[in-house]
């Protein structure tokens, strides 16, 4: 497997990655505005970036078009890595199948 920037060059995620909540938002920054959170993750990308508020909207308009790009794809999510190595992460086999069905439920909502 090749692994370019954290993705197998498949474009498979080929790794997890634990942030603290404030990051989770920024990470996922659509959605911190949709559940009223925005701000708070702007201002978390400002002060860990040391950027100015409209350097940090930037920052948001340019994955916006990233997002809507990748969102014209059709995905889905395997988490049959995970499942093979659940040992490593300190998980069990029923923690991934809980897993997979919030990700089914979610699925379903959007």
């Amino acid at each position: 497997m090749t692994r370019t920037g954290g993705k197998c060059a498949c474009g498979a995620q080929a790794h997890i990655e634990t942030v603290c909540s404030d990051c989770s938002l920024a990470q996922h920054i659509g959605r911190a505005f949709q559940i009223g959170k925005g701000e708070e993750a702007l201002k978390h990308i400002m002060e860990v970036n040391g950027i100015t508020y409209t350097a940090a909207n930037e920052l948001v308009e340019k994955a916006k078009i990233v997002w809507e790009i990748r969102s014209s794809y059709e995905w889905r999510q395997d988490l049959g890595w995970l499942r093979n190595r659940v040992g490593a992460f300190g998980i069990t086999l029923e923690d991934v199948d809980l897993a997979e069905e919030v990700i089914r439920s979610l699925s379903s909502e959007y």
